[in-house]
């Protein structure tokens, strides 16, 4: 293989939160801030800070102004127990910036999926000479005495061992051989061109990279350069952010990234750790140890991406600590001097040998790969008899208590690791590494459906899913609702109505999820898809797939489709149904008691409102508010009686920079105008609806839609529509209910739409019959009544709960009477 490594390296950069760059912003600014801060620094042996508690993984700093060189171990406890161990030796420019040494200052630790936490429970604490907690302000780091070893592993794993973790084993099913798994590790169903030197992505890491955006960046036919360069990104930036999720890894990209170490030569780097290592000046010895303790954890990846020759020379001993009883590996040694509080066991006699081996073993409950670097024979002896040495030293340490050798097993199982066979069961018999079938089902008894999808955010898909929900609960089949937000970053729900559940076995499971979010289900739910029918109901906005969307759909064994028009774009490559969608109950309080309660301060009774509404998160360019502002001030120049309300949210969330321009305009734009109205901010169902209303007439001069909700709501509570004739809401949407725009064909640009793919397209909707609509329709109380009186009466009549949930009972007896009728036959 050509030079893997031909890319210039950069320094390992891991971004800081927003609000921590600007605190080193100010720092720098400020001759006054920075020198406080450096006498500070003069005065303590640790500095450091806790920035943020998110996505399942704790981020900071800490270091030793005094030893700059120096990496400090860090322990994190999560309600009071130690819920990991990290190393804090991440390069961030932001650091180094504010002349904190080098940079190589941050840590991130990943919790187990399972572990709640927030800012009030977790505790972080910095090791050197003793205990430094670090905390949210950077100079307020509490130090306590310095700890022997005992002492130290008391105030570590107390609150685990009195806690007792012991539980109730449940099921845990193989995936080997399914045909949907297979698929995440297949050819790609996305095109790419012919290689040259280089080779195409399997299936999963493909959609990673069309999702994420990066085909310009990454071209993986053009060399092993760009193949390697591609891995260096899925395992630096995706595999980290899904920490413990253990992110898909096909069988041949393990055994490239783990080419390098043989037997002979077990000190060799791997390809992995060529690329993503970031200790550059440590020895080989010190390299190969930080990567196999912390580095490739703080990536997900110990469980794979540490060779075996390298596994083999960690876990043997030296020729003279073989001798002795409870010998210490070279691993053991060097993580116990690694920490200030333990480096006195690394040298001393059996008793403190087999306090080491205790204090390996507890710290083995959160980080499992441990075990694979112990003497296997040796930790066998310490937990075995009645009177184990186990028990012996537990007693001593923490004096008589409940905790077995039981409970310090059982910690294991949530982690997907096998204790008795002392490995990961994230791999299926090919190699692949995927964590579904490590992932453990509820004991609840199987039902006929489950629905899963996010519940419990704030965006149209949730409440489709909720109707949808309403719907499966009038049938005579029995039910499971499952709340899947993984990759939503949309705001929770503040009361989830919809009760949910754990997942388990089902006959069919309904994926209420769009196709670019599907094989995240597949890959990080339990298995739950083998032996049952796969329904997948999501929304499309544009009448072709993208290339994000194609893997999605392979898997899915039939669509439902809420229109027509998502129907046509799926039709050729997969069987699909209609089968609707419903608008959520509402309760409307009357126009002038809805404009009171949403308009207070904004509009009075007599004054004409237009409404524009978008989800922030669900594209500026595509729902296209900018339009309607245009439209508005063309139809309105001067009409101080005529106000147009921008309603968004989650506007604090986007991260695409030319989403966040496009929302900098229109706030320029009102903030010049007293006639136009942006309103940021969430609303409750019953806030939201009088604002619908409250208006009088409701404007969407989107470029594409996937159904509508807010369209069909407004509809349902007697507003008037002016909307583009074109996508979703054209299965509500005619000239006797609507408005109607007509429009143009036009290219989606590069940065208007994520889930775009080259040559797609959206609507432009005609400007000047924008302008004239809305004139119109200000102008003839008698039009805009009409519209409004015909569009409820027939969304009343096709859009009901019970006319939806008719035509989902109508397929879902045929799929379950033809299970039924294949178990006879």
């Amino acid at each position: 293989m050509s030079n893997l490594l031909g890319r210039a390296l950069p320094k390992r950069r891991f971004a800081a939160p927003a609000w921590t760059l600007a605190m080193n912003s100010w720092l720098r600014s400020t001759r006054a801030g920075l020198s406080l801060l450096k006498g500070f620094w003069r005065k303590n042996k640790v500095v450091g800070h806790l920035d943020e508690i998110r996505h399942g993984a704790v981020r900071g700093w800490a270091w030793s102004p005094d030893r700059p060189g120096q990496r400090l171990l860090v322990d994190v406890f999560v309600e009071g127990r130690f819920a990991g161990q990290c190393l804090a030796n991440l390069y961030r420019p932001d650091l180094e910036d504010a002349g904190i040494g080098d940079g190589r200052y941050a840590f991130q630790l990943n919790l187990a999926p399972e572990i709640e936490v927030s800012e009030q429970t977790v505790r972080v604490i910095a090791l050197r000479n003793g205990r430094h907690e670090l905390r949210r302000a950077p100079q307020d780091v509490v130090r306590e005495k310095r700890l022997g070893p005992e002492a130290y592993l008391r105030a570590t794993f107390s609150a685990s061992i009195a806690s007792r973790p012991l539980q109730k084993p449940r099921n845990r099913a193989s995936v080997a051989g399914q045909r949907a798994y297979d698929r995440l590790f297949a050819s790609s169903p996305a095109e790419s061109p012919p290689a040259i030197l280089g080779r195409p992505l399997t299936a999963y890491l493909d959609h990673v990279r069309h999702r994420h955006d990066l085909t310009r960046k990454y071209d993986t036919t053009l060399s092993e350069d760009e193949y390697a360069a591609f891995l260096k990104y899925y395992v630096e930036h995706y595999s980290r952010q899904r920490g413990r999720l253990r992110a898909p890894m096909p069988a041949r990209d393990i055994a490239l990234l783990n080419e390098g170490p043989t037997k002979d030569a077990p000190l060799a780097n791997s390809l992995a750790q060529r690329l993503l290592q970031t200790a550059p000046d440590a020895s080989g010895e010190e390299k190969l140890f930080l990567w196999a303790a912390f580095e490739s954890a703080t990536y997900g990846v110990e469980d794979c991406l540490i060779p075996e020759p390298q596994k083999i020379w960690l876990g043997a001993c030296e020729t003279d600590d073989a001798k002795g009883a409870f010998p210490l590996s070279r691993f053991m040694r060097r993580y116990l001097s690694s920490n200030s509080c333990l480096k006195r066991l690394a040298s001393g006699g059996e008793e403190e040998r087999k306090l080491a081996y205790l204090a390996m073993l507890l710290f083995a409950t959160t980080a499992p790969h441990f075990l694979g670097f112990m003497p296997s024979a040796w930790v066998e002896r310490f937990l075995a008899g009645s009177n184990a040495p186990f028990d012996e030293t537990l007693r001593r340490v923490f004096g008589q208590c409940d905790y077995t050798r039981d409970d310090w097993r059982a910690c294991f199982s949530k982690q997907g690791f096998d204790i008795e066979a002392k490995r990961f069961c994230f791999m299926s018999p090919h190699g692949d590494r995927l964590l579904s079938p490590a992932v453990l089902l509820s004991d609840c008894a199987a039902v006929d459906v489950q629905l899963i999808g996010p519940f419990s955010r704030r965006l149209g898909i949730s409440d489709s899913c909720r109707a949808l929900a309403r719907a499966l609960e009038k049938l005579d089949v029995s039910t499971r609702f499952c709340d899947f937000t993984l990759d939503h970053p949309n705001a929770a729900r503040v009361r989830e109505e919809t009760p949910t559940a754990d997942f388990g076995l089902a006959r069919v499971n309904i994926l209420h999820l769009n196709l670019e979010e599907t094989p995240a289900a597949f890959a990080y739910l339990p298995d739950i898809f083998t032996g049952s029918h796969v329904v997948g109901m999501p929304y499309l906005e544009t009448p072709r797939l993208g290339a994000s969307q194609l893997l999605g759909l392979s898997l899915l064994d039939e669509i439902w489709a809420a229109s027509r028009f998502i129907a046509d774009a799926i039709a050729a490559r997969e069987k699909t149904h209609i089968v609707g969608a419903a608008c959520r109950p509402v309760q409307p309080i009357g126009r002038a008691s809805a404009r009171r309660r949403a308009y207070d301060g904004i509009a009075s009774a007599e004054d004409f409102v237009f409404l524009t509404a978008c989800d922030a998160l669900s594209g500026g360019y595509r729902k296209n508010p900018l339009g309607v502002i245009r439209a508005f001030l063309h139809a309105f120049p001067d009409d101080a009686n005529v106000k147009l309300v921008v309603k968004t949210h989650s506007l604090s969330r986007v991260g695409d920079a030319d989403e966040r321009r496009l929302f900098e305009q229109i706030a320029q734009i009102a903030s010049q105008s007293s006639r136009i109205v942006w309103m940021d901010r969430f609303l409750e169902d019953a806030d939201h609806s009088a604002l619908l209303e409250g208006a009088d007439t409701l404007v969407s001069l989107h470029r594409a839609e996937g159904f509508g909700y807010h369209i069909l709501e407004a509809m349902t509570l007697g507003t008037p529509v002016i909307a583009t004739a074109y996508s979703g809401n054209m299965e509500f949407c005619d000239n006797a209910t609507a408005r109607l725009i007509p429009y143009a064909l036009a290219n989606i640009e590069h940065g208007q739409y994520h889930r775009a793919s080259a040559s797609q397209t959206w609507a432009e909707p005609d400007f000047a019959a924008s302008v004239a609509a809305m004139r119109h329709l200000r102008e003839d109380s008698v039009s805009r009544d009409k519209l409004a009186a015909d569009a409820k009466a027939y969304v009343e009549a096709h859009f009901s709960l019970d006319a939806f949930a008719r035509r989902v009972d109508r397929r879902l007896q045929e799929i379950l009477s033809g299970q039924r009728n294949r178990q006879v036959a």
